[in-house]
């Protein structure tokens, strides 16, 4: 469910004027989205600011005289006179006063339209985050030591964010295979293997794959190990 649609209905939600099962899909929605989610908590806090304030009721003298000040004023009304200067400053304040109306209306509708779509804070970050990663695997494949303990500890809580394509291509370069080697082996996945495998078949750095085959699953690679000391060509990587 669109987040346009649910902050369409979080007054409505308030005042209890949706049906129960529309109730718990906007709940199921406000705990998965973080942005209307604070949505709804400044609604709730605005409704308890209004119904905290106090009125104070006009006393029994104000209703007393109310009738008898009416009836004069009806009787010796007051004329006033606008100056033509005030006239024309208030004339200015108030087309100023509807240009704005008119823009923050337009702006609103676009939004809530889908025309304009506002900047979601979740895709704000995910895009930091994504270009942060970028950066940082680019320096790990360069051979920077700093960048690959942050790239491994970062995939290490984001195993699903582990690019095996991009690692496997960035091994096709002579210069960037050994510190792609390096940050596979640190992942000791059945991908990461497998990509691994693949470096050995295609690359250059044969005895170094045949390393890092070995680190990650030794009963694994023994039949590749093997296969590597009887071949007479990769006997010397054996």
């Amino acid at each position: 469910m669109k987040c346009k649609i649910i902050r369409n209905h979080l007054s409505a939600k308030l005042d209890g004027e949706i049906t129960p099962a529309f109730d718990a899909m906007i709940e199921e929605h406000l705990m998965q989205c973080a942005a209307c989610r604070r949505e709804w908590e400044m609604i709730q806090k605005q409704d308890a600011l209004l119904r905290s304030l106090s009125w104070e009721e006009p006393g029994e003298e104000f209703w007393a005289n109310y009738v008898s000040k009416l009836k004069q004023r009806q009787a010796h009304p007051v004329h006033f006179r606008f100056p033509a200067k005030a006239v024309w400053i208030y004339a200015t304040a108030a087309s100023l006063l509807l240009g704005m109306t008119l823009v923050l209306w337009l702006n609103f509708f676009l939004q809530n339209t889908g025309i304009i779509e506002q900047p979601q804070p979740e895709l704000v970050a995910q895009a930091a985050e994504k270009a942060w990663e970028e950066k940082v695997l680019s320096n790990t494949l360069q051979g920077d030591p700093s960048a690959m303990q942050e790239i491994i500890q970062f995939y290490s809580s984001h195993p699903w964010k582990i690019p095996y394509d991009r690692i496997l291509i960035a091994a096709q370069d002579a210069q960037k295979e050994i510190h792609a080697l390096a940050l596979l082996g640190s992942f000791k996945t059945f991908q990461a293997y497998k990509i691994v495998c693949k470096i050995y078949e295609m690359g250059h750095e044969k005895k170094l794959a045949l390393q890092t085959l070995a680190k990650m699953n030794p009963r694994k690679s023994l039949p590749i190990l093997v296969d590597a000391i009887l071949n007479k060509e990769t006997n010397r990587y054996a």
